[in-house]
């Protein structure tokens, strides 16, 4: 850290590789945001957008969702290689009836949020905002969870999705507590 004060936040980025060329050249996702990546789970929009789920695989960390701006085209390949370039990133909040919503993460609205919680944190830009995801994802409202390491989204033939998720959570034996979207867990003898 005295060489490079920035180290860590080169770390917690999705990179994409194309499995069909060898000599292609990794891209990192910057839009998806930076935090503890366990997964990205790819599906389309009904209207065509790729959207990527993402789990935060740490303790009171957040399931995220990115959806594209541009819209995949199965018949040109090479024009689908920047979707995950622009588009709009989420989080998400579960109520305690089993509904949820998602939160749009945008700089007005993680700065908004942090001064209503009279933080005195607050994001100086896009890029700023994307490095430090999650604690836009506190200051907005998403559901802590308990390290959601896998999320699937269910699909037709086609990579459509069709409305539900399946979110996977590891553990958090350290919450004593419920949350509300989150609160079932073992009780232990």
């Amino acid at each position: 850290l005295n060489k490079e004060p920035n180290e860590p936040n080169r770390f917690g980025w999705i990179v994409e590789i194309d499995p069909f060329d060898p000599t292609s050249t990794p891209k990192k996702r910057t839009a998806l945001g930076r935090c503890k990546h366990e997964c990205a789970t790819t599906a389309l929009a009904a209207d065509g957008r790729c959207v990527v789920y993402m789990g935060d695989d740490q303790r009171d960390e957040h399931v995220y969702k990115f959806v594209s701006h541009g819209r995949f085209d199965a018949a040109q390949p090479r024009a689908n290689m920047d979707l995950l370039d622009e588009g709009q990133l989420y989080a998400a909040q579960f109520q305690e009836n089993g509904a949820g919503r998602w939160l749009q993460i945008t700089l007005e609205a993680a700065n908004a949020a942090a001064e209503r919680e009279e933080s005195p944190i607050r994001f100086a830009d896009e890029a700023d905002l994307l490095v430090r995801v999650r604690d836009a994802a506190r200051f907005l409202g998403a559901t802590p969870m308990d390290r959601p390491e896998d999320i699937e989204a269910v699909c037709d033939a086609n990579w459509r999705g069709l409305g539900p998720v399946l979110i996977v959570c590891t553990n958090n034996a350290e919450r004593g507590f419920e949350h509300p979207g989150n609160p079932r867990r073992e009780s232990e003898q």
